[in-house]
C-alpha cells in the first residue's frame, strides 16, 4: 500500500506510533500516581488504556525534528533535544490543558500548587520532566519501538488492526464525552436543588417574620384579640414547616439519588475520572463538585 510521508514519517507509523504512545503514555501515568498516591487507577481520559496526549505530543516531536534538522530526530545534539522537548511538550501540555477545560468546562489537571505554574496548566517543574522525558524518548525509546512494530509488522496486516484500534478509541471517546457531559448536567441539578432549598428557607424566613409583625399589630390593636392572633399565627406557622420538610424532603432524596448516581461506576463512569484525576475541578459548579468528592472521600 502507498503512504504519503510527513516529516520522514508514512501513514502507516503516524497511525501506530500515536497508538503505541498513548498506551505508553497510559502506563507512565498509572505508573507515577502509583508511586506518588499509592492506589493504582485508569489514569486515562478515556476509559480504555490509552492517553492520546502522549500520542499527539510524541508524534508532533518526531514530526518536527525530522522537518527542521537535516539529521533527523535521532541525530540532534541532547541539549537540544531537551529544550526542544521541553518547549514542545510543554505547549501540546497547555493547549491540551485549555482545551480541555473550554470544551468540557473541566480542568483536568491542576499545577497552582506548584511554582512559577501558568494558570495551572503548566509549570517549570513538570516542563523539566517534558524534556527529560523527550531525550529519552527519542534517544532510547523510539529506535527500539520502531525497530520492533513498524518496522517488522507486515501493513497488510497492521492497518486492518489499527483501523479497529481507532474505531475502538473512537467509541471510547464518544462514551467518554457523554459521561462527562452526563457530570456536567447531573452537578448542575444539584445546584439548581440547592438554590431551590434557600428560596424555601427564605420565604420561611419572610413569612415567620410578617406573621410575628402582623400579630404585634393586632395584640396592640386589642388584648381581646390577641390570643386569636396567637392561634392563627401558630397555624400558619406549622403549614408553612410542614410543606417546608415536605420541599427539603423532596430535595434532599434528589440529591441523595444525584450523588449516588456520580459516585457509581469505578470502572466505566462518573467515579473512574474522579478516582483517576484527582485534581479534577469542574468550572461551572465548584461548590456541589466539591460536596461531591468529599463524598467519594468518605466512600473510599
Amino acid at each position: 500500500m502507498t503512504d504519503f510521508t510527513a516529516g520522514g514519517l508514512t501513514l502507516y507509523e503516524i497511525i501506530w506510533f500515536f497508538l503505541i504512545y498513548s498506551f505508553l503514555g497510559w502506563v507512565l501515568e498509572v505508573v507515577y500516581h502509583a508511586a506518588s498516591q499509592g492506589t493504582v487507577v485508569n489514569r486515562g481520559f478515556l476509559n480504555g488504556p490509552v492517553c492520546p496526549i502522549y500520542g499527539f505530543g510524541m508524534i508532533i516531536i518526531i514530526l518536527l525534528l525530522n522537518t527542521l534538522f537535516p539529521e533527523g530526530a535521532a541525530g540532534v545534539h541532547g541539549a537540544l533535544l531537551f529544550l526542544f522537548g521541553l518547549v514542545l511538550a510543554t505547549v501540546v501540555e497547555l493547549f491540551g490543558g485549555w482545551a480541555l477545560d473550554r470544551v468540557f468546562h473541566a480542568r483536568w489537571w491542576d499545577y497552582s500548587d506548584r511554582p512559577f505554574n501558568l494558570n495551572g496548566y503548566i509549570c517549570p517543574e513538570f516542563s523539566l520532566y517534558w524534556g527529560l522525558g523527550t531525550v529519552f524518548a527519542i534517544r532510547i525509546l523510539h529506535p527500539f519501538v520502531k525497530s520492533h512494530t513498524v518496522d517488522v509488522w507486515p501493513e497488510r496486516f497492521g492497518y486492518p488492526a489499527a483501523a479497529l484500534l481507532l474505531l475502538i478509541y473512537a467509541a471510547d471517546f464518544a462514551v467518554t464525552v457523554m459521561i462527562v457531559n452526563g457530570i456536567n448536567r447531573k452537578l448542575a441539578e444539584l445546584d439548581t436543588l440547592q438554590a431551590s432549598m434557600r428560596v424555601v428557607s427564605d420565604d420561611l424566613s419572610t413569612a415567620l417574620g410578617t406573621g410575628s409583625i402582623r400579630t404585634v399589630q393586632r395584640i396592640e390593636e386589642g388584648k381581646a384579640r390577641a390570643a386569636l392572633a396567637k392561634e392563627r399565627l401558630h397555624e400558619e406557622t406549622e403549614d408553612l414547616r410542614k410543606r417546608l420538610e415536605e420541599k427539603r424532603a423532596e430535595i434532599t432524596g434528589r440529591e441523595q439519588a444525584l450523588y449516588d448516581d456520580l459516585l457509581k461506576g469505578r470502572v466505566f463512569g462518573a467515579r473512574r475520572l474522579l478516582e483517576a484525576f484527582p485534581d479534577l475541578k469542574m468550572r461551572d459548579h465548584s461548590e456541589v463538585f466539591s460536596a461531591l468528592k468529599e463524598k467519594l472521600k468518605i466512600i473510599k
